[in-house]
């Protein structure tokens, strides 16, 4: 588990599943992730939903936190207020869609 955010954020695993974390953390990304990820074409976020999560008082940063699920990588933004306490999280679409236009 890691995030694009100050080494503090590892504290909020909370808002991963443990299998998730798990899965992360043992994955043989050699083959299970290139396989998986040739059905990805992108990891979707609302802008509605993401827009709120920002707006939640006292957000001062949002983190995207990684995981892996059915052999496929998991993306999350988590809000944070100063302390890096989680108050809020979203979880990302997994579009499979060979045609969307990227």
């Amino acid at each position: 588990m890691f995030s694009c955010q100050k080494d503090n954020s590892q504290e909020n695993s909370s808002a991963v599943s443990a299998t998730e974390q798990e899965n992360w953390l043992t994955a043989k990304l050699d083959a299970d992730f290139a396989s998986s990820q040739e059905q990805v074409t992108a990891y979707l976020f609302s802008s509605t939903e993401l827009s709120a999560l920002v707006k939640t008082p006292n957000v001062e940063n949002v983190q995207f936190v990684l995981g892996y699920s059915d052999k496929t990588l998991q993306i999350k933004v988590i809000g944070v207020d100063k302390s890096g306490k989680e108050l809020g999280s979203l979880d990302s679409k997994i579009l499979k869609d060979p045609s969307y236009a990227r």
